[in-house]
C-alpha cells in the first residue's frame, strides 16, 4: 500500500508472504552470474546498488523501519539484506494488538535517532 502525505512525502506499507530472506540473496546472486555469463554486466560494474536491482525486492524502498510484533527479538530471514541500515523496533504484543500509542512512540522515537548509514 502507498499513499501520498499531506506534505507531499509518500508511506509505503508492505507485506511478505512466502519470502526468505537467504532464497532472495541466492536468487540475486544466480541473476548477476546470469548477467556476467551474458556480457549485460561485468564484474568491474557489480556494485552494492546494481545488486540490489537483482533482488526480488528491487522495487521496494528500502524500509527505514521495521516492526517485529509478538516477542521476538530476531530477523527471521527477514529482508536480510535490505535492512542494513533500517531502524529496528520489538513489540511484546502481536500485530492486531499494536495500538496508536505504540505506532506514535515508535514515530516519536524514528525522529530523534541519528541515522549515519555505515559512515
Amino acid at each position: 500500500m502507498r499513499r501520498n502525505l499531506p506534505d507531499g512525502n509518500a508511506l509505503q506499507f508492505n507485506i511478505l508472504f512466502c519470502y526468505g530472506g537467504r532464497q532472495e540473496i541466492i536468487s540475486g546472486v544466480k541473476n548477476v552470474i546470469h548477467k556476467i555469463k551474458n556480457g549485460e554486466l561485468s564484474e568491474q560494474e557489480l556494485t552494492d546498488e546494481v545488486f540490489s536491482r537483482c533482488l526480488w525486492s528491487a522495487d521496494i524502498p528500502e524500509p527505514d523501519v521495521v516492526v517485529r510484533t509478538g516477542g521476538e527479538k530476531r530477523l527471521s530471514n527477514f529482508l536480510l539484506y535490505s535492512l542494513a541500515y533500517s531502524e529496528l523496533y520489538f513489540l511484546d504484543c502481536h500485530w492486531p494488538e499494536v495500538t496508536e500509542k505504540h505506532l506514535q512512540q515508535i514515530v516519536e522515537d524514528f525522529k530523534v535517532r541519528k541515522r549515519n548509514f555505515g559512515k
